[in-house]
């Protein structure tokens, strides 16, 4: 157990400063303590307040304008919100569907690297496309650890069109429940993407690296980069406590 007087002080003040700011004391913009009003408060000194606060900011709780002070962040970095990745097809009546272009073993390096696996290791590369009717719209690249992938299933592509139901069957892991992370860009196509998605090169895609990562031992159980066509693409997002419709 950690007791109290095991903790730093300035961390103390860091975790008091952040309660205040997360159970609405303040509204974003308002202006935060002065470094003098932090000192008496806390009964301490400059240096232990400064870094207080400079870790506030670095956590996006607090926003410093020069000459002005310190003010509440208007884009708290903590805060929980729904997100929602609309389908913008979602109205037509045809279903999307999905095939299989490749499905492959390889070990290049540098995916071995961020899929945290030693050089002698290995992962299954598996690309897929998704359509409606015959436009497709979307390129999935995804790579996983070759622990993770039955070889015999391997052999037909197509018990690989749904990654996530035949790791749940095959596997038993759950993956829509596990950790992700997921960085959304804008970028042109280059020659290979716009040849799969049957667009013009330099037309905008969506660019969507998603890890996904099993809580349980912190593995990395899938790297996927997608490839979404710019008119396909709608993301929605409101706060926990705002109604649902």
């Amino acid at each position: 157990m950690i007791h109290i007087m095991d903790i730093p002080k300035y961390l103390q003040i860091e975790n008091e400063l952040k309660k205040e700011i997360i159970s609405g004391k303040f509204k974003y913009g308002d202006k935060f303590y002065s470094e003098a009003q932090l000192k008496d408060k806390f009964n301490v000194s400059s240096i232990t307040v400064i870094r207080s606060v400079k870790d506030l900011v670095k956590a996006g709780y607090l926003v410093r304008h020069q000459g002005k002070g310190t003010f509440i962040s208007r884009s708290r970095k903590d805060k929980l919100v729904r997100l929602s990745d609309n389908e913008v097809f979602s109205d037509n009546q045809q279903e999307d569907r999905v095939e299989v272009l490749k499905l492959q073993e390889n070990n290049k390096p540098d995916i071995l690297e961020r899929l945290g696996l030693p050089k002698y290791d290995s992962y299954y590369y598996i690309e897929r496309l998704r359509l409606i009717g015959d436009k497709p719209f979307m390129l999935h690249r995804s790579f996983i650890p070759a622990k993770f992938i039955n070889r015999n299933l391997a052999k037909d592509p197509n018990n690989y069109h749904s990654i996530y139901e035949t790791l749940q069957k095959d596997k038993q892991l759950y993956l829509f429940d596990e950790p992700f992370t997921e960085t959304d860009t804008i970028i042109q196509a280059d020659d290979k993407i716009s040849q799969r998605l049957n667009i013009a090169k330099d037309y905008p895609v969506v660019r969507q690296v998603k890890k996904t990562i099993l809580s349980a031992t912190g593995e990395v159980v899938e790297l996927v980069i997608g490839y979404k066509r710019c008119d396909y693409f709608s993301l929605s997002f409101s706060s926990t406590d705002y109604p649902e419709v």
